[in-house]
């Protein structure tokens, strides 16, 4: 099954998880570290996803940042580990759990930057968005296994769109430039790596640049989650106390004023907006 093998020396060694059936093949060499792992630093350089995830999830469960906030997190989260199975094992059914959650990541947090106002605007987002995305699901598993397209192309329009959504604030505070800044460099500079990774196979293998991939996605991934929870806090909710503490000038979290988060949890819950935020739980 697979369609894409970028190391043209790559040798059919089979280890334990058998022959690969991923439509992917990546540049690393198969089981060339352990008898156990197909890709092995491809596989090791997930634990950045995965502990930056989980580190937002435990932010932003603490804080009561949002369930929104949450739920982007927990998919970010699976990313991390389908990605780690996918590359451990480069079997399809792995691939479908690494390149799925990505889609489901990116259009939560589309979700997010469309509908963010203190109360819901548009009740018919969500339900439209689950329903695209198993339909996208669907088709990419069973009519369009092999083109990869089909997943690569609308993931990026997703994030490019929601990445653009956030531009409107611009300028608004200098915490928002920098961060947006660190988001998009990192992105780039990952990007590059990624297509080098293919472009220059196999006399670039060595460089291990899809790992490199990895670890500069998790914290662009991280440093846009800290984007759009700043915005929502400082900018529509007027929280004016929120602000971002960067953790070794690599990571940024955001902070809000406990006493922010009880305000609004009050205001949301007065009678007049009751009816409205009964089943709005976007804080």
């Amino acid at each position: 099954m697979t369609t894409g093998i970028h190391n043209p020396e790559q040798l059919p060694i089979s280890g334990f998880w058998g022959p690969v059936t991923s439509t992917i093949d990546w540049c690393e060499w198969n089981y060339a570290k352990t008898f156990y792992i197909a890709e092995f630093f491809n596989t090791i350089s997930n634990a950045a996803i995965l502990l930056i995830a989980l580190l937002h999830l435990y932010h932003a469960r603490k804080h009561q940042l949002g369930q929104r906030f949450e739920v982007v997190s927990v998919f970010f989260s699976i990313v991390g580990l389908g990605s780690a199975f996918f590359h451990g094992s480069l079997k399809y059914e792995a691939q479908m759990l690494d390149e799925l959650p990505l889609m489901y990541m990116v259009t939560s947090g589309l979700y997010v930057v469309v509908e963010n106002k203190p109360r819901r605007q548009f009740r018919w987002l969500a339900p439209v968005l689950v329903i695209t995305a198993i339909i996208h699901s669907l088709v990419y598993i069973f009519v369009l296994p092999d083109m990869w397209e089909f997943f690569g192309v609308p993931f990026t329009l997703l994030m490019w769109l929601g990445l653009a959504n956030q531009l409107r604030y611009v300028n608004k505070d200098p915490a928002m430039n920098r961060i947006l800044l660190f988001t998009i460099a990192t992105w780039v500079i990952a990007t590059i790596a990624w297509l080098a990774d293919q472009w220059y196979c196999p006399e670039m293998e060595h460089w291990q640049l899809h790992a490199v991939w990895h670890i500069l996605t998790a914290f662009s991934g991280g440093a846009n989650v800290t984007l759009i929870e700043f915005i929502r806090w400082r900018f529509v909710l007027s929280c004016h106390d929120t602000k971002i503490r960067w953790i070794m000038g690599l990571m940024p979290i955001c902070e809000v004023n406990p006493g922010d988060v009880s305000r609004m949890k009050l205001k949301l819950k007065a009678p007049e907006l009751a009816k409205d935020t009964i089943k709005d739980k976007s804080l």
